[in-house]
């Protein structure tokens, strides 16, 4: 059909050791993956929830979109990032 969008949606999973990533797309029967893609991160780069490194997360996140080919700029971007939290007693 032309001029139909592809309906598309992004994930970016930010975890403390790796970066992963997915591309998603709207079918008739409900989602189709399209690109997932999977990035070690250094050592130390995240640390209990906070990133330390930032250059290094960002080089990474530019690397992933890069090997899975997704045009982030063209679909909406869904992320996780997980923070710990301190229970005191």
């Amino acid at each position: 059909m032309l001029g139909k969008k592809k309906k598309s949606v992004v994930g970016l999973d930010i975890g403390s050791s790796a970066l992963k990533a997915v591309e998603l797309k709207l079918t008739r029967n409900g989602f189709e993956l399209v690109h997932i893609a999977h990035q070690n991160l250094q050592s130390d780069t995240i640390v209990d929830g906070h990133i330390i490194d930032l250059n290094h997360v960002s080089d990474s996140i530019s690397r992933i979109w890069k090997f899975a080919r997704v045009v982030i700029w063209t679909y909406p971007v869904v992320s996780s990032f997980a923070i710990l939290a301190s229970s005191r007693s």
